[in-house]
């Protein structure tokens, strides 16, 4: 009995020993036990001082007159320091979202140069899909199965409709560069011309649809011509619709400190566009009306 209790108190000790050593540890350097909770000093058993025996009750480093509060033992003592973030710099409207630094894509040079670029190869894929149309025609024309290429009672179109069609797209791309060209030197009258492109462009709409209500044949009856005429015509206008909302656009830019007035070649890069789409008018008007 004597030797298991011999044995039980030098475990205590054992146990004890280390753990006050940490708390040195702890209270000069904050490495050992009592870190920065204080690690085992609420959970073990000490020796206060003038008494032999142990006491279960928490032991604190202000106990000891070798404790340093270092910043890392109790952060909580000393208040992280207050970080100010720097005022970001003023950037000047110009048609785009305000930005704190300025980047390389909103650039007027590059902005062009993308335009450029990208209308290109629009107008490439579109010379591609106007010509598809072109080919069905002389195709279907040549083969004329069972004579179905001007089924009975299909005639052209009258000839005066086509031409104006043709006569207002030319006007509204013509109008539209003037305005392109003056969009820096004179920005009113460019907003001017701007406004007369798309009326241009919208009475070419109307008339386009009063051509489709009095074609003089029903394009349901089939045949070769109809189909082609109606699908070449209708593709037509739906791209006349897109340009005329992208025209819109470029007149809510024309304004001072706009998009239009700050990259006057990109404006000028959609006239291509315009211009096209006048091309692919008359070329369908000799086509269509003549052959």
């Amino acid at each position: 009995m004597l030797r298991a209790v011999l044995l039980a108190g030098a475990l205590l000790a054992a146990v004890a020993a280390p753990a006050h050593a940490g708390g040195h540890g702890g209270g000069h350097g904050g490495r050992g036990f009592h870190g920065h909770h204080g690690g085992f000093r609420h959970h073990r058993f000490h020796s206060f001082v003038g008494v032999g025996v142990f006491a279960p009750w928490p032991w604190y480093p202000y106990d000891y007159p070798y404790y340093y509060p270092y910043p890392y033992d109790y952060p909580y003592m000393y208040p992280p320091p207050v970080v100010v973030e720097p005022v970001p710099p003023p950037f000047a409207h110009r048609g785009m979202p305000t930005l704190t630094a300025r980047s390389p894509e909103w650039e007027p040079e590059v902005d062009a140069r993308l335009a450029r670029v990208g209308t290109r190869i629009w107008i490439v894929a579109d010379v591609f899909f106007f010509a598809a149309w072109f080919f069905a025609f002389f195709y279907l024309r040549a083969l004329n199965n069972n004579y179905d290429w001007l089924p009975p009672g299909t005639t052209h179109p009258t000839r005066a409709i086509g031409a104006i069609i043709v006569l207002l797209a030319i006007v509204a791309a013509g109008l539209y560069w003037a305005g392109a060209r003056s969009i820096v030197t004179q920005r009113t009258t460019a907003r001017l011309f701007f406004w007369l492109a798309l009326l241009a462009g919208v009475l070419c709409f109307v008339v386009q649809i009063y051509e489709f209500k009095n074609l003089g044949f029903d394009p349901q009856q089939g045949g070769g011509f109809p189909s082609v005429f109606v699908g070449l015509k209708g593709v037509w206008l739906f791209q006349l619709t897109g340009a005329m909302f992208w025209l819109a656009t470029q007149i809510a830019q024309a304004r001072p400190l706009g998009d239009a007035t700050i990259r006057p070649k990109s404006v000028v890069t959609f006239g291509n566009f315009l211009v096209f789409l006048a091309g692919i008018a008359l070329v369908a008007y000799l086509v269509l009306y003549f052959v």
